[in-house]
């Protein structure tokens, strides 16, 4: 009879209860068709920083955009996000810029429009990893950031392998294999309690070692251009399928 009953802990429920009428469905409903669940990662590819920086653009956008301001429909989720940052290759002025086109017809005036920005940017906690140290630190602090913050359901960590050389100055013998299994493992350790939806970016270069089964990871984006035309290709449960898309001013479209 115990199997109808579903266990938590004490941090689950109030989070749980905290967020009863949060929803990930309309993050991307082309990309992701069934919604995204909580709990699940995403691992992003690229074929250049550009591409990579497009796609991170794309989520920062819709989450951290407001949904509606002074009766007026924004479209954005609303909701926090942590971005722990170790490649230092994300223009903060071109998401800024996303978001200013995204918002431009709205009938608002320009003192409305700049408060709308800062509300959505304030969904946005950077955190700067310089060094190994660190990163693993931070991952430590997410418990207690993600507690005293319920907006929080995402989490980005750009990229998971940056550090992978700083690493082998303590232990030579790491594979680089071995210190991503390590980082993902103590990572979702760290942020177990609470089911956020995590991205983890990986180096193009160590795109094709498939290293995760389908309950580590629920879905792989790779990024890439061929024959002119942008493309990125995303895999689930070890079913694949590609999207095209386009660039203008307020991020990517799909085709």
């Amino acid at each position: 009879m115990m199997n109808n009953f579903q266990i938590e802990s004490g941090v689950q429920f109030l989070t749980r209860i905290k967020n009863s009428k949060y929803s990930l469905k309309n993050i991307d409903n082309v990309l992701f068709t069934d919604g995204l669940k909580e709990g699940d990662i995403i691992e992003i590819s690229a074929e250049t920083v550009y591409y990579k920086n497009l796609i991170l653009i794309h989520f920062l956008k819709k989450i951290a955009l407001i949904n509606e301001y002074s009766g007026i429909s924004v479209g954005g989720l609303n909701s926090g996000i942590i971005f722990i940052d170790t490649a230092f290759e994300l223009n903060i002025n071109k998401l800024v810029r996303c978001m200013q086109c995204s918002i431009n017809n709205l009938l608002c005036s320009p003192e409305d429009k700049k408060e709308i920005i800062r509300k959505s940017l304030e969904n946005i906690i950077m955190i700067r990893c310089y060094d190994n140290k660190q990163l693993f630190l931070t991952f430590q602090s997410l418990y207690n950031i993600i507690l005293s913050n319920s907006k929080i359901k995402f989490i980005i960590l750009d990229n998971i392998k940056n550090n992978y050389c700083q690493n082998l100055l303590s232990d030579k013998s790491t594979r680089v294999n071995l210190y991503e299994k390590k980082c993902l493992s103590v990572f979702q350790n760290c942020i177990k309690d609470f089911k956020v939806t995590s991205f983890y970016v990986k180096p193009n270069l160590f795109y094709f070692k498939n290293l995760f089964n389908s309950k580590e990871v629920n879905y792989k984006l790779h990024i890439e251009e061929k024959n002119e035309l942008q493309e990125v290709s995303i895999t689930q449960n070890r079913v694949s399928k590609k999207l095209q898309f386009g660039i203008s001013s307020d991020g990517i479209f799909w085709l």
